[in-house]
């Protein structure tokens, strides 16, 4: 009804016009030209109301580069976001890298959220990376369901995204003085004790895990002999509410960190808190951790 009104408008704003069905067709062209733009804006507002005024860095290349990749029909470059916040003492303790969950925004989660905004507080520099965008669902983690064990899936591709972005985040950390520790959850906390352990990631001076798993039976496995191997300071965190690949593991965990002799691997198991005494039991739970291990 719309595109008939405006017919027959511009058929009597400029009656020499006779093809009406070009004039229909040009009107609903333009309306949906329209309504992919205002998407479009709609779409870039929210990602900006969303980032914090002041607490924004991108990682990797710049608009520029990444224009004239793809007008060269080249590999888009790596752009990651990463956010930051200022320690608020008046002594430095140290820099905190809180990487989040493969595929989720750095500060998604509640306990990242409440990291990234409290530890400031305490005397640390916090940074919240993104992690790579693709989905856990992008790997086969079930491969042949036909067997209750199946092969390992090639997890390469994801380890390597990630890889490349903590590379970036750690060379912009290490711009401001003091030990770096980082603070992973879920699958990326799985795939950094890996790189860690397989010295690909140099400079980490601690880690702590929030809820690290692999959604695979015979690598959730290898994965705690993995954090059996470290040989930097540890703390093993366990959700009051999480899947059971987490849950499942954490008795192996901790017992192939008495076998291989981590003194410094501690693991303890979040309490369920209300919403309101959450940030304030979390932020202890870490600094007091910290603390006891001299940062």
């Amino acid at each position: 009804m719309l595109l008939r009104l405006s017919a027959h408008y511009v058929s009597a704003r400029f009656p020499r016009l006779k093809n009406w069905r070009g004039v229909g067709a040009y009107l609903l062209v333009a309306t949906i030209g329209c309504s992919i733009s205002m998407v479009s804006n709609a779409h870039s507002d929210d990602l900006a109301y969303y980032l914090p005024p002041g607490e924004v860095r991108w990682l990797g290349a710049n608009d520029d580069e990444i224009a004239a990749a793809r007008e060269a029909d080249d590999d888009t470059p790596l752009r990651a976001l990463m956010l930051y916040r200022e320690n608020q003492q008046a002594f430095d303790r140290g820099n905190l890298l809180l990487i989040s969950e493969i595929g989720t925004h750095p500060l998604q989660s509640a306990p990242m959220r409440h990291w990234y905004q409290g530890m400031p507080a305490y005397g640390w520099y916090t940074y919240a990376l993104q992690s790579p965008p693709q989905g856990l669902f992008d790997v086969d983690w079930v491969g042949n369901d036909t067997q209750r064990y199946s092969a390992a899936p090639n997890i390469d591709a994801l380890r390597d995204a990630l890889a490349e972005r903590i590379t970036l985040a750690v060379e912009e950390v290490m711009q401001t003085p003091g030990p770096l520790v980082i603070v992973a959850e879920g699958v990326s906390a799985a795939l950094v004790s890996e790189l860690i352990q397989q010295g690909e990631l140099a400079g980490v001076d601690a880690l702590v895990v929030l809820g690290a798993h692999f959604p695979h039976w015979q690598l959730n496995q290898d994965l705690a002999t993995t954090t059996a191997r470290l040989n930097i300071p540890t703390l093993d965190l366990i959700p009051s509410v999480q899947n059971t690949w987490v849950t499942d593991a954490a008795a192996r965990r901790q017992q192939q960190a008495q076998r291989h002799q981590h003194i410094a691997y501690r693991q303890r198991a979040l309490q369920h808190q209300r919403l309101r005494e959450q940030p304030r039991y979390l932020i202890h739970q870490l600094y007091g951790w910290l603390r006891s291990e001299d940062f």
